[in-house]
């Protein structure tokens, strides 16, 4: 009962305040403008936990997809037959893997007389310059 009554006193007696009508203004711009600050922040949250969600989604169907590639692969692996490689081609692989390193070893060395060369000829162009 006193709470009615002390609540039709408040009612029946309002007190008016007045503002100035920029500061008013001021205030009230500032009120909306952190409400939609507010509201924008609070897209960009559901926003993320969509997106947080999604990619979830996305890596549990990667995960699957992987996993039947992987039982696909063991598959082909049981079916297909083991290719045996003979004695005599492994030979010739070898021997032509020597004859390629010999030629790398022969461009290294023709590198390294071109450079030779090279600075030869721009030592004797500084002994010309210097006479």
């Amino acid at each position: 009962m006193v709470a009615k009554k002390k609540q039709k006193e408040v009612e029946s007696n309002p007190i008016f305040y007045t503002l100035d009508p920029e500061l008013y203004k001021t205030a009230k711009m500032d009120l909306l403008s952190s409400k939609s600050s507010v509201l924008i922040s609070r897209n960009y949250a559901l926003k993320c936990v969509e997106y947080c969600q999604q990619e979830e989604i996305i890596k549990i169907e990667i995960k699957k997809i992987l996993n039947k590639i992987a039982f696909s692969l063991r598959e082909m692996k049981a079916k297909l037959p083991v290719i045996k490689i003979p004695k005599e081609e492994k030979k010739v692989d070898v021997v032509e893997k020597k004859q390629e390193s010999k030629q790398k070893e022969e461009k290294v060395d023709l590198k390294t007389e071109i450079d030779s060369e090279l600075d030869a000829i721009n030592e004797k162009l500084r002994q010309l310059g210097a006479i």
